[in-house]
């Protein structure tokens, strides 16, 4: 059967019309949903090169961390070793009689001043009166100073005592060491009471 020119024209017409409702329907869906799989990937991408970043930057702050921590262990080693207030002014009036004593300066007196909370630190005051010359009690504070517990002179007042030569100096220091609390939690009284 043969189609006349005006029919075969139709026939290609619905053909074309055809191929068009079937690329429209079939075709570019699947195009679309390419480019949409292309840009999740592509975002994907960006969000795993972020992902590595940020984990490269906590590879990097766990490094400080422990780094800081070492420190913080290092500095606590020097602060004084007792586990009470009380205790640890007895420790620190101790030594500072120690020193005093190595250098030849006379203890007077000394007097525990009231302990200030700090967070998880205390800081311990002494305030000690001393009778020295001059080249002792400079030794006494130097070896305040370089002492291998953190100790700090913040406080002093130095006053002559008498006339002449060997004029002696009346000093008064106060002195400045730290301690770490030790204080009980719920969760360790609960730990030690099991």
């Amino acid at each position: 059967m043969r189609l006349s020119r005006r029919e075969r024209r139709l026939a290609f017409a619905a053909l074309v019309v055809a191929a068009f409702v079937i690329f429209k329907l079939m075709v570019t869906p699947l195009l679309e949903r390419r480019r949409s799989l292309d840009e999740s990937l592509e975002a994907k991408s960006e969000l795993i090169a972020r992902y590595e970043d940020v984990l490269q930057g906590v590879e990097g702050l766990k490094t400080e961390q422990k780094r800081l921590v070492e420190i913080i262990d290092e500095l606590e080693r020097s602060l004084l070793s007792a586990t009470t207030p009380t205790l640890a002014s007895a420790e620190l009036q101790s030594i500072l009689e120690g020193l005093a004593r190595q250098r030849g300066v006379r203890v007077q007196s000394v007097k525990t001043l009231r302990p200030e909370d700090s967070g998880d630190y205390t800081k311990i005051l002494v305030e000690i009166t001393l009778s020295s010359e001059i080249r002792p009690l400079l030794e006494l504070l130097y070896d305040i100073e370089n002492h291998p517990r953190t100790l700090s002179i913040v406080q002093m007042n130095i006053r002559p005592m008498g006339r002449g030569e060997n004029q002696a100096l009346r000093t008064v220091l106060r002195v400045r060491a730290g301690l770490r609390d030790y204080k009980e939690t719920e969760s360790t009284r609960r730990a030690s009471d099991a």
